[in-house]
């Protein structure tokens, strides 16, 4: 499902998302299977840049009264300047696919990198593909009379239904059919060269000749518990199982979107059918599976794209549905819990056996010394911990001893009607 609001409504975000700006009014994408809600549309981060965004946008066509050198401090305090209050669309009016991969919505903000073509209460089509996080404008704004109005979407997400509007001109319908191809194999039924839409490649009745492959293990930020508070129908006895099996199949779609496979070279591995949880619930999300070779594409080489698309933010692996939710490496050079690296990878385990999973089982250790020798290490480091922790309680004994003599002398010098018991209370004090 999806909708738009005017407040953060977003219970997920990708790991490499940062928190964003919720001003106007923002599309939402709801997953009632998994108790989703993601935020689709950014308007940007909070700071200064923002601030400046704002007035660019919306000051030009405010109340005279309103801009900046005229707008009065009474105002100001109360937020009513133009610079002060976000007036743009984000998005309005949405329509979902049938298939729930694509959604067109209005907007009267460039939702692109470049920000270029925001046109005020100009607003425009712009179509969004799910499985891949891309986003594309369909028609453009050239002035604040040019509207682009109520998209209706088709079954597949290829057509756009809209109503166009300009200034003294009756309304219109159109409707624009967009290429939504994959470019990345040409091996793929849905190939095309340049495509409206990246989407992910699809092939026609693809089996693996073999069964083995490199083995992959994929952990997730996601809290288990956390989600299933948030599922539609939560009460129903099969919710959780229902969320762990779509979770899976949605981890292998992402993957096998993201190295442009078949679903059909991929093998889950854990969690298993039977058991579609796994142990989530105290150790996180985690899918184990195994990448076989395709075409001229080996399991190795596979798994090798995949560490490297996994230590790649921008790339196709980031922006899957729940890939862009994998954990971020942690340096093996480091031992700070805190310090992230998105340039080194160790989720990702690696088999090559023809018959066999990677044992979680760790291996034996080797004797490096005799029993003796390991008691004798073990008395010297508690004698020397002892004797330390000796020699400090003197020395601080020693220290407080001196400062209570010198108190006692500077007093009594000082201070001929001195009790001489003020500091023995202070001591007994500073001892609780």
């Amino acid at each position: 499902m999806t909708y738009t609001a005017n407040f953060d409504a977003a219970t997920i975000r990708g790991t490499h998302e940062l928190s964003n700006l919720v001003g106007d009014i923002n599309l939402f994408l709801y997953d009632a299977v998994l108790g989703f809600t993601w935020r689709l549309t950014k308007e940007g981060r909070v700071g200064e840049s923002s601030s400046k965004s704002i007035e660019e946008y919306c000051c030009p066509t405010a109340a005279t009264d309103k801009k900046r050198g005229s707008c009065s401090l009474k105002d100001e305090m109360k937020g009513y300047c133009c610079w002060q209050k976000p007036c743009a669309f984000p998005a309005l009016n949405s329509d979902i696919s049938g298939d729930g991969n694509s959604i067109a919505f209005e907007s009267d903000f460039d939702l692109m990198a470049n920000a270029t073509e925001n046109v005020k209460n100009g607003l425009a089509i712009a179509h969004y593909y799910i499985p891949t996080s891309t986003l594309t404008h369909i028609t453009h704004a050239s002035d604040r009379n040019d509207k682009s109005l109520f998209p209706s979407i088709s079954y597949e997400g290829n057509v756009v239904a809209y109503t166009h509007r300009l200034s003294k001109v009756a309304d219109k319908i159109f409707a624009a059919k967009l290429v939504m191809g994959c470019s990345r194999d040409m091996e793929a039924s849905n190939y095309h060269a340049t495509p409206d839409v990246e989407v992910c490649c699809k092939y026609n009745n693809i089996n693996p000749e073999r069964t083995t492959g490199a083995f992959v293990r994929l952990e997730f930020e996601t809290d288990l518990s956390e989600a299933l508070r948030h599922i539609a129908f939560s009460q129903d006895v099969d919710a959780t199982a229902r969320f762990c099996t779509q979770y899976v199949n949605d981890v292998k779609s992402d993957v096998a979107c993201s190295l442009a496979i078949p679903h059909s070279m991929i093998k889950i591995v854990s969690p298993s059918k039977s058991n579609p949880c796994g142990d989530w619930m105290n150790t996180g999300i985690k899918v184990e599976l195994i990448l076989i070779s395709f075409g001229s594409r080996t399991d190795l080489s596979l798994k090798k794209e995949l560490e490297r698309q996994h230590n790649d933010p921008d790339s196709f692996l980031w922006k899957g549905y729940l890939t862009k939710t994998l954990k971020v490496a942690i340096e093996a050079s480091s031992l700070s819990p805190s310090t992230l690296s998105p340039t080194k990878s160790t989720l990702f385990t690696l088999s090559h056996s023809p018959s066999t999973i990677p044992s979680t089982k760790p291996p034996a250790q080797k004797a490096t010394g005799s029993p003796s020798i390991t008691h004798t290490a073990k008395f010297l480091a508690a004698t020397f911990t002892f004797v330390n922790g000796v020699f400090w309680g003197v020395l601080s004994t020693a220290f407080l001893m001196l400062l209570h003599f010198l108190y006692r002398s500077l007093n009594r010098k000082y201070n001929p009607s001195f009790a001489g018991h003020a500091m023995e209370f202070e001591l007994v004090t500073l001892s609780k």
